[in-house]
Formats: C-alpha cells, sequence, structure tokens
C-alpha cells in the first residue's frame, strides 16, 4: 500500500501592450493510492484537481474599451439578479428603487446600469409586504439607500390591465390600494420619492441620481 503525490505551479506575468497575454497562475495537484496484493496485481486510485486563475489590467493587456465593456455587464447583470426580489443581497447596491408591481423600477434599474454605471436592486412591494408597519425587514439595514417609484393609480391599472387582463391585480381598486399604501410608506419612513406616471426612464433615472448623490461611471 502507497500513497505518491505531485504538484505543480505556474506563473506568467501580464503583458504590457494591449492584446497580450493576461496574467496567469496555473495550480495542479495529483494524489495516487496504490495497492498491490501481490507481485502480479496492482491497483492504483488517483485523484487530481487543477485550477487556473488569469487577470488583465487596463492599460496594459486589457484596452479602455474592452474594461468599459466589463464594466457595463457587470453593472447590468448586477440589475438582473437583483430584480424584483431575486437576490436579496443588497451590499453592493448603490441604490435600491421600491414601489408596487409595474411602477417602472426594472427598466430604470437597467437605464442606471447602462447608462450611469451604477449598481442598482429593486425590491417589490407587494399587498404582503405592504400589510407590515414600516419596512419589510429585508430593507431595513439599507434605508440609505431606498429610493421610491410611484405611479397614478389609473395608469398602473392601465399597464396592469395588459399584462393581465381583468385580474383582481389589475382592478382599480387595487391598484389605489396599493399605491396609497406605498406612498404612506413613503411618507412615514421619510424615503425619497417621485411619480413616474408622466416621467420619461431618463429623467427618472436623472433625478435619482442627483437625489442620492450618485456620480456617474466614465465609460
Amino acid at each position: 500500500l502507497g500513497l505518491r503525490f505531485n504538484g505543480q505551479l505556474a506563473h506568467r506575468g501580464e503583458d504590457k501592450f494591449t492584446q497580450g497575454f493576461a496574467e496567469q497562475e496555473s495550480r495542479s495537484g495529483t494524489a495516487v493510492l496504490s495497492f498491490k496484493p501481490d507481485d502480479h496485481n496492482r491497483f492504483d486510485l488517483e485523484a487530481s484537481r487543477s485550477l487556473q486563475d488569469r487577470d488583465r489590467t487596463a492599460s496594459n493587456s486589457l484596452d479602455a474599451k474592452a474594461k468599459d465593456s466589463l464594466n457595463r455587464y457587470e453593472r447590468t447583470n448586477y440589475a438582473l439578479t437583483h430584480d424584483d426580489g431575486i437576490d436579496f443581497n443588497y451590499n453592493d447596491a448603490e441604490v435600491i428603487l421600491v414601489g408596487v408591481s409595474r411602477s417602472g423600477k426594472t427598466p430604470t434599474c437597467l437605464y442606471l446600469a447602462l447608462h450611469y454605471g451604477v449598481r442598482a436592486a429593486n425590491y417589490p412591494l407587494t399587498p404582503e409586504a405592504l400589510e407590515v408597519d414600516g419596512l419589510p425587514a429585508r430593507l431595513r439595514a439599507h434605508r440609505r439607500k431606498l429610493f421610491g417609484l410611484t405611479i397614478d393609480p389609473q395608469r398602473l391599472q392601465q399597464v396592469r390591465q395588459q399584462r393581465r387582463p381583468d385580474s383582481r391585480y389589475a382592478t382599480i381598486e387595487q391598484c389605489r390600494s396599493e399605491v396609497a399604501r406605498a406612498e404612506q410608506m413613503f411618507r412615514n419612513e421619510n424615503l425619497h420619492a417621485l411619480s413616474t406616471t408622466h416621467t420619461s426612464i431618463e429623467e427618472i433615472a436623472s433625478k435619482i441620481m442627483a437625489t442620492v448623490g450618485l456620480e456617474k461611471q466614465a465609460y
């Protein structure tokens, strides 16, 4: 019975010119357990693992345009993965939009990501969330990042009717109730808020940036 280990570590520095090789580090290891019951038979059990890390730096092997594209992708991916409560980890968020369903949260987050380079998340104020006194528990630790979006109930009813025709979700009574409770929450919690009813996405995003005090990332 025997046990043998083999390992290898390799490192290559990053080139100092655009489109050159990235910095690369490779690590691999192998373990072999051997069993020889007699002079004519031998059994080997082998396990191995390899890891490789690559890194590029702007102005070295990564050009500025490529870095900008990666930044846009990362911000956009953040908005999509933190949309409507898909991921509740808001530690890296720069702003969290809160509002009832179909109040304009998702398109505004994507615009903030694409045009301002902001990590924008959003949280849906569902009827259940609006029944709780104060902020939903998941938002309390991130109060300073919150920004409320509201909308005229009649306009909301029109949008919801297109999405779910003739449902309770789309009734004017439901829309009025949700909007009223959401706006009351914004007032009670002293949150910045604005109406998206007659406001373009560009204007909404611009007002959020100015109100929250965020700066546009250079692309």
